[in-house]
C-alpha cells in the first residue's frame, strides 16, 4: 500500500481549462489514468456513488479507455455485466464504490487504486485485496489523497492497515424492530406459542443476549396494538402478517433521488436524497452545493428547480451521499502526527525522512503535510490529540477536536443544544472527524470552552435523549423505523409537522426506542465521548482559544462552504448567465401565412428582418415545439378544418405571431424563457427600458414568478 499525492504537470493545466477543474484535481485525474494505463486490470474506489459517476465521465471525456462504472444505485443487470465484461477482461478497469469490495474474484485484478482516503482501516484492507489473486502474487494499492486532511488521513490508515490494526467493529444489540420481524417469522413455524419459547429461541443468538423478557414483552404487546399479531397467552399470526413479513426482509432503506437544475442555465448541479427533501426542502428555502448557495423555486416529482443565492444566514449544508465516519483511532493518531510535525519543523529534511520511513508516503505527501503544519502554526495553534483549539471569528465558531466522526457528532449534538439555551437562540452545527463549526450571531468560543470544562459525562445519554428526539436525523431514522415495523407504508409520504405528530404518538414505545437505539449506534460514540469529556475536566486534554479562522478551520470552511463564506455571487453574473441562457435557446419559426416553411434558430442567430422562404410574409410564430408535424397542422388551420381545441391551439399560434410581427426577435428573446406565454409577452415588451439589462431583468423576474406559481396550476 503506498500513499502518493501526485505534483501538476504543465500538459495538467489543459486537463484543468477543459473540465473546469482545479489543477491539483487534474494532477489526480492525469495519474488515475497512468495507473490504469499501466496496470493490466484495476478497480477504482471512491467513496461515493456521485464521485463514481464524475471521475469515470471525466476519464471517459479525456481518454478512450474502456472502464465501466459500478454502484449499488446501477440495476442489477447493469450490475452483472460489467462483472462479466470485467473477468473477460473487455473492460480495463472498473470505477466502484463498496459495493464490489466484498465477493469479487478476478485474477486479472493486479491494482486497486483509492481515490481520497478510505475514512477506515477495515475499508481499505478489504478493497486492496481485491487485487493478486493468483499464486506468488501479493496484493497492491494506491491511495490518491486528496486535500490537506486526506492527506493526513490517508497516511494514518495506510500504516495502520500494513500493521494490521484494524478497528473494533460496532454491531447493533437487541434490534427491536429486526426482532418484531424474527418473531412473526417464527410464528410461522410454531402453531400459537407462548412468549416464553420464542424469547428461550431469541435470547439464545448472540445480539440479543443481554435483552430482557419485559423487553421482549413490549415488542409482543406493539405488535399486537398495531395489528400484526394476536397476543393474549399465546402469539398468534394476522392476516397482515404475512404481507409485512414478506415485504420487510431488509432492513436497507429505499431511498429517492431528485436532481438539482439551475433555472436560469438549465443544467443539473447535482442532486437531493429524499432525506433531505424530507426534512430541510421547500419553496424558498435555502442551501448550499458544491460551493454556492441556491434557493428553491419549485420541487418536481424528481427534480428541485433552483437559482443562485446570497442567503448563506439561511442555507444548509448538503451531504453527498452517506460517508463512512472515520474512527476515534485514526483521528487521535492524526492529532499526534501533527504534534510530531509542529515539534520537529526546525529540521524538514530530517522530519521528511522520518515520515518517510514511518508511513508508505510518497515525498510530495510528506511535504503536504509538513507545509500543512506550517501554515497553522504561523499566527495559530496547531490542535493534536490532546489539544483542542476553539477560533472564533464573526458568526462563525470552530472547535478543532480529533476525534473521529461520531466522537464529534456526539459532542456537536449536546453542545449546540446547551449553547442555544444558554443564548436563546438556534445554533446551526456540522462536524467531521477533526472538527465541529457552530454557526450563529452570538459568542461562543468562551461559553462552548465553559460547557466542555462543565459537562458531567454520566449525564451525556440523558442529554442526548432529550435532545435526538428534536432533531432532523431522528425524523428521517423514525421514518424507516417506522416502516420496517409497518406503522408506515413504503410508498407513504409524510410532512415534517405530520411526522412530527406522529413522533409524539409513538414516544416511549419499541418503535420510539429503536430509532434512539440506531442513531446511537451509527452517528454517535456515547462512551468514548465520556471517556474524552472527563480527560477535558481533569486536565490531560488541554482547551484553547484564540479569535480569527486558522488555516485548519478555513480548509474546513471551504469545504462545507466553498468561496460563500467570503465573495458572494453578484446579480450581474446572475444576469449575465441568464442572457446567454435565452440566446442559446432554440425555437422554431413557422410560418402562419402559408404554412409550407419553418426553420430552427438560436436567439443569437435570428435575421433581423425574418421574413418566410416560401411566400416572403412575415407573419411568423416563434414556438418551443420540436413537432415535425406542425406545417401539417397550420396548413389544416388555414382550410379552416378544425376541432374547438384545435382552433384555440392556432389562436395562441396567431397571437405569437402578431407580437413577431410588431416586437419582431425582441418577443422570440422574451418567450425563450419558462412560463412567458403571449400576454406576459406583451405585458413586458409594451414597458419602456433604459437598457437591456432592465428588459433581461424584467424577463428572469418573470420566469421566476412562474417557477414560483406554477405547482398551484395543477390544482
Amino acid at each position: 500500500i503506498n500513499v502518493i499525492s501526485p505534483k501538476p504537470l504543465p500538459e495538467d493545466r489543459k486537463i484543468a481549462q477543459d473540465l473546469l477543474i482545479p489543477l491539483e484535481s487534474a494532477s489526480r485525474l492525469r495519474k488515475v489514468i497512468e495507473l490504469i494505463k499501466n496496470s493490466r486490470s484495476c478497480l477504482v474506489f471512491t467513496n461515493t456513488r456521485e464521485f463514481a459517476e464524475i471521475l469515470a465521465s471525466r476519464i471517459k471525456r479525456l481518454e478512450r479507455i474502456p472502464i465501466e462504472v459500478h454502484h449499488s444505485s446501477l440495476s442489477r443487470e447493469i450490475r452483472t455485466k460489467v462483472e462479466k465484461d470485467f473477468k473477460n477482461e473487455k473492460i480495463k478497469a472498473i470505477i466502484c464504490t463498496s459495493s464490489l469490495q466484498l465477493g469479487i474474484d478476478i485474477g486479472s485484478v493486479d491494482l486497486v487504486i483509492q481515490y481520497q482516503s478510505p475514512r477506515q482501516v477495515s475499508q481499505l484492507i478489504q478493497r486492496v485485496g481485491r487485487s493478486g489473486h493468483w499464486l506468488e502474487k501479493i496484493s497492491k494499492g494506491i491511495i490518491i489523497a486528496g486535500d490537506w486532511d486526506d492527506a493526513f488521513e490517508s497516511s494514518v490508515i495506510a500504516r495502520k492497515a500494513l500493521n494490521q490494526e484494524i478497528e473494533t467493529s460496532k454491531f447493533f444489540k437487541n434490534s427491536l424492530d429486526v426482532l418484531a420481524h424474527q418473531i412473526i417469522g417464527l410464528l410461522f413455524e410454531f402453531r400459537r406459542p407462548k412468549p416464553k419459547e420464542i424469547f428461550s429461541i431469541v435470547s439464545r443468538c448472540y445480539p440479543y443476549r443481554t435483552l430482557s423478557y419485559e423487553e421482549f414483552l413490549s415488542v409482543c404487546k406493539f405488535l399486537e396494538a398495531i395489528g400484526l399479531i394476536f397476543f393474549d397467552d399465546t402469539l398468534k399470526l394476522r392476516r397482515r402478517s404475512f404481507e409485512h413479513y414478506f415485504s420487510q426482509l431488509s432492513t436497507i432503506p429505499s431511498t429517492k433521488q431528485y436532481k438539482i437544475i439551475n433555472s436560469l442555465t438549465n443544467k443539473v448541479i447535482g442532486s437531493l436524497d429524499e432525506e433531505f427533501i424530507g426534512l430541510h426542502a421547500e419553496i424558498g428555502a435555502s442551501f448550499i452545493v458544491k460551493g454556492e448557495v441556491w434557493k428553491i423555486l419549485e420541487i418536481d416529482e424528481n427534480k428541485v428547480w433552483v437559482e443562485p443565492s446570497k442567503d448563506l444566514e439561511a442555507a444548509i449544508p448538503v451531504w453527498v451521499g452517506e460517508l463512512l465516519p472515520v474512527p476515534f483511532e485514526v483521528a487521535q493518531e492524526v492529532g499526534r502526527l501533527r504534534e510530531f510535525i509542529a515539534s520537529n519543523l526546525s529540521d524538514k529534511k530530517s522530519l521528511r525522512s522520518r515520515l518517510l520511513e514511518t508511513y508508505p508516503i510518497d515525498k510530495r505527501t510528506a511535504e503536504k503535510m509538513i507545509k500543512t503544519i506550517e501554515k497553522q502554526s504561523k499566527g495559530s495553534i496547531v490542535p493534536t490529540d490532546r489539544l483542542i483549539l476553539i477560533e472564533e471569528e464573526k458568526d462563525m465558531c470552530i472547535i478543532h477536536a480529533c476525534f473521529g466522526s461520531n466522537v464529534n457528532e456526539t459532542l456537536g449534538r449536546v453542545l449546540s443544544a446547551l449553547l442555544a439555551s444558554k443564548i436563546g437562540a438556534k445554533v446551526n452545527v456540522k462536524s467531521d472527524a477533526y472538527r465541529i463549526i457552530f454557526h450563529s450571531s452570538f459568542k461562543k468560543a468562551e461559553r462552548l470552552k465553559e460547557i466542555l470544562k462543565s459537562l458531567k459525562p454520566e449525564f451525556l445519554e440523558s442529554y442526548l435523549d432529550l435532545v435526538l428526539p428534536n432533531s432532523n436525523l431522528f425524523e428521517w431514522k423514525f421514518l424507516h423505523v417506522a416502516r420496517r415495523f409497518g406503522v408506515i407504508k413504503e410508498e407513504a409520504e409524510y410532512s415534517r409537522s405530520r411526522l412530527r405528530r406522529l413522533i409524539e404518538e409513538f414516544r416511549g414505545t419499541p418503535l420510539f426506542k429503536e430509532t434512539l437505539n440506531e442513531i446511537k449506534t451509527e452517528k454517535l460514540e456515547i462512551e468514548i465521548t465520556k471517556n474524552v469529556l472527563k480527560d477535558i475536566q481533569n486536565g490531560k486534554i488541554e482547551v484553547k482559544i484564540k479569535n480569527g479562522i486558522s488555516f485548519l478551520g478555513r480548509i474546513a470552511l471551504e469545504r462545507y462552504f466553498g468561496d460563500i463564506v467570503f465573495p458572494k455571487k453578484a446579480e450581474k453574473e446572475i444576469l449575465s448567465i441568464f442572457k446567454q441562457r435565452l440566446l442559446d435557446t432554440k425555437m422554431l419559426f413557422v410560418c402562419l401565412n402559408c404554412g409550407r416553411w419553418a426553420q430552427t434558430f438560436a436567439i443569437k442567430d435570428l435575421p433581423k428582418d425574418l421574413r418566410c422562404k416560401v411566400c416572403g410574409a412575415r407573419l411568423i410564430a416563434p414556438l418551443k415545439t420540436k413537432n415535425p408535424e406542425i406545417l401539417k397542422f397550420v396548413r389544416k388551420a388555414l382550410r379552416k378544418n378544425l376541432t374547438r381545441e384545435e382552433r384555440e391551439k392556432f389562436k395562441r399560434m396567431e397571437k405569437r405571431a402578431n407580437l413577431f410581427l410588431t416586437y419582431g426577435k425582441k418577443v422570440a428573446l422574451v418567450m425563450a424563457a419558462r412560463g412567458v406565454g403571449s400576454e406576459t409577452a406583451k405585458r413586458i415588451l409594451s414597458k419602456f427600458y433604459r437598457d437591456e439589462n432592465e428588459l433581461f431583468k424584467e424577463i428572469l423576474e418573470a420566469e421566476r414568478k412562474y417557477l414560483l406559481t406554477k405547482k398551484f396550476w395543477r390544482l
